[in-house]
């Protein structure tokens, strides 16, 4: 994953700035972990409920493009929907990607 886009993504889960939510990329303005990579990456909220199971081809190039895997989309969103915490979320991801 770029070192760059890894940071920005940790900083944006640790700013406060976005509200965690579960199971959804962005739903009722909360956002999943994934969600929020989407967004730093993009520049743009999701603009669908992608739960992870679907064929959204531009989701799943946005996040692939930013260099997580089908495993590491699916570790990270597992996790966040387990009910983890941003800011534990965020020291995950910088010490394993």
């Amino acid at each position: 994953m770029d070192q760059k886009l890894k940071r920005r993504w940790v900083k944006a889960l640790l700013s406060g700035e976005y509200e965690q939510g579960r199971d959804r990329l962005l739903q009722d303005g909360k956002y999943c972990c994934i969600g929020v990579f989407h967004r730093i990456h993009t520049g743009r909220d999701p603009d669908i409920l992608w739960d992870g199971s679907s064929d959204d081809i531009a989701v799943q190039t946005a996040l692939k493009d930013g260099g997580l895997t089908n495993e590491g989309i699916t570790a990270i969103a597992d996790i966040n929907d387990a009910g983890v915490p941003f800011d534990m979320i965020a020291g995950l991801i910088d010490e394993a990607l």
